[in-house]
This record gives C-alpha cells, sequence and structure tokens, in this order.
C-alpha cells in the first residue's frame, strides 16, 4: 500500500523530562547515598542531585548513575567503568557496540551533562511529528520498522540509516534493530505520530522533503 507521508515539525531536544521520574530520581539519590531521600520534597530532587554530584568526580558520578539505570546482566562492573569514563570524551550514546543500550544512555548523559555545566558532551535526540495516511479507522498502529522504512523515500543521501541498514529500510531483510533506533513511536490518533529517537539517527538535515509518498508492503 502507498502511503502520503507529512512531517509538521523535527524539534531538536536535549532531554526527555518524562524519562527522569520522581520516582526514578528518588531511587538515584538512594544511591549516592542520601540520607532520608523519602522525606525530600519532589520539588527539590533536582536541586540535592546538583549538590550531591558537585562532591564527585564525573566519572565517580557517572559510574552510580549507569549502575542505577542498568542491570548487571545488561553492563558488568568493568564496562560500567569504561563507559564512565568514556562518557567524558566520547558520544558514548552514539558509539555504543549494543544500540539497544542507546536510549538509557543518552538519559543518564544528559543527566550529567547538566549536572556538571557540559563537562558531558551534549547529545540531542529529534521528536519528529508527522501524519501517515491512509489510516485506518482508529488509527493504524506501525510496527517501528514500518516507520522507519515509511520514512525512508523522504531522507537525502547521506543520511545514515539507509547506508547502514540499505535493505532493511528497504524492507528486503528483517529489521529487529529498528526496536532499538527508534526509541518511541506513539500513535495519536487520526494519522498522527510522535517519534522520538538520537538525533544520530534522524534530524531534519537528512530530510530532503517533509511531504512524500512511500509504499509499504
Amino acid at each position: 500500500m502507498t502511503y502520503q507521508i507529512a512531517i509538521s515539525d523535527i524539534e531538536t531536544v536535549s532531554e526527555d523530562p518524562g524519562f527522569w521520574t520522581e520516582a526514578r530520581l528518588r531511587a538515584l539519590l538512594d544511591a549516592y547515598d542520601v540520607e532520608n531521600v523519602e522525606e525530600l520534597p519532589a520539588s527539590e530532587l533536582r536541586e540535592y542531585l546538583a549538590l550531591v554530584t558537585s562532591d564527585l568526580a564525573p566519572a565517580e558520578a557517572a559510574v552510580v548513575a549507569l549502575r542505577q539505570t542498568f542491570t548487571e546482566e545488561e553492563l558488568n562492573e568493568h564496562q560500567i567503568e569504561q563507559i564512565a569514563h568514556d562518557m567524558l570524551l566520547d558520544k558514548v550514546v552514539e558509539e555504543y557496540p549494543d544500540i539497544s543500550l542507546h536510549e538509557r544512555l543518552w538519559h543518564v548523559n544528559q543527566l550529567l551533562y547538566r549536572a556538571y555545566n557540559g563537562k558531558f558532551p551534549n547529545t540531542k535526540a529529534s521528536v519528529i511529528l508527522c501524519s501517515i495516511t491512509p489510516a485506518e479507522a482508529g488509527g493504524k498502529v506501525f510496527a517501528k520498522a514500518d516507520v522507519l522504512r515509511l520514512m525512508s523515500p523522504g531522507l537525502r543521501g547521506h543520511a545514515i540509516l539507509p547506508r547502514l541498514y540499505e535493505e532493511r529500510m528497504a524492507g528486503k531483510a528483517d529489521f529487529p534493530e529498528a526496536e532499538s533506533i527508534l526509541w518511541r513511536s506513539e500513535a495519536l490518533g487520526d494519522g498522527q505520530y510522535r517519534l522520538m529517537t538520537s538525533e544520530y539517527w534522524l534530524s531534519g538535515e537528512d530530510f530532503g522533503t517533509r511531504e512524500f509518498a512511500a509504499e509499504l508492503t
């Protein structure tokens, strides 16, 4: 079937307020050995976090945040120590070999970036608002692989996705990586979608046009 894609907005963001919930912030403060965390006002959690991290070396603070965010099965202690030091020098959130960890690495990186006033690299994400028509009654929910494939005709030749995943983006091979590349794909109703991914994978500059047709079998 052929779909018409219209991108209404591509916003570049440096944080996602929805990830660091009150519960996650309290758990992180507890991991930093802050006493009586449960008694702290919700509005002051980030302020307390800034105070705590100011007493720690950046890599040391990164180790604690990474331990809190990832399980031992996902990252062992050696990997955490290595990533904590590499985060100060490189954009680990874009370069780490296991792309399934990229989204959470980004959240940790940006939290530390703000806490240390730029000592960590500032990495960005893209929030894309678009419409995909025709849409079935009630709004069709596409798999993440389908959404990325629908974006393909609008991308410039230099865009990284069609270069790295040519056959997958063309629908000639399975595309399991799409689950990690596209962090969020929200159906808003009436054919409207809100997408979120790393700027590394998709940015405004990657699109040669904001309105295009795409074939999806």
